[in-house]
């Protein structure tokens, strides 16, 4: 899975690179500029997606005992066990 996400990284950091070079000679400074921005754009939005589902995804403890992540149930189990 991480071998996935490392390729997938890199294809997007080529593909960047060349995106605003191709602009570059296309357009000019100003191209480069639209093309990075854009870029940003779409990161900013894939990260945002993958946040949110990670948060719609935690299960919703409520109250003074409840734990925030698997991590921290398991350290607090811990404590009440002992």
């Amino acid at each position: 899975m991480a071998r996935d996400g490392q390729l997938w990284g890199a294809v997007a950091g080529v593909s960047a690179a060349l995106a605003v070079v191709a602009g570059y000679l296309v357009g000019g400074e100003r191209m480069v500029w639209a093309v990075a921005a854009a870029e940003t754009l779409v990161f900013m939005g894939w990260v945002a997606r993958r946040f949110r589902s990670k948060v719609l995804t935690r299960p919703a403890v409520h109250g003074p005992g409840a734990a925030h992540c698997e991590r921290c149930a398991r350290a607090r189990a811990r404590l009440d066990h002992h």
